[in-house]
């Protein structure tokens, strides 16, 4: 993962590689800590370089989801690749998870 990134009032996280329990998860698990910590309520998580995620990975984004959501934010994804569409439809949750191709379409819904 990279640095958090920033659109107007939107956190950006960038998933670079796996998302699973070596890998990924225990950060976007810290980042979104902080960006709550410091009051940000939402939150975009850039798939597009994101290879891989297993049910750790996928775990880590339903907690986020359903943290901001508690909170009064709002959670999307961006980029998911086909390999991830599939998991995400095969553990039914592609429905639950607000997912874009492109990131203006993102910030529009997302202000």
């Amino acid at each position: 993962m990279t640095e958090p990134g920033r659109v107007d009032a939107i956190v950006i996280l960038d998933v670079a590689g796996r998302l699973t329990l070596e890998e990924g998860a225990a950060t976007l698990r810290e980042q979104v800590r902080q960006q709550l910590a410091a009051g940000e309520r939402k939150i975009l998580v850039d798939l597009s370089s994101c290879d891989y995620i297993d049910s750790a990975g996928l775990g880590e984004l339903a907690t986020t989801l359903i943290r901001l959501q508690n909170a009064g934010g709002r959670f999307a994804l961006l980029g998911a690749k086909k390999r991830v569409r599939d998991l995400l439809r095969i553990s039914q949750l592609l429905g639950v998870f607000e997912i874009f191709d492109d990131e203006a379409q993102a910030q529009a819904v997302m202000k």
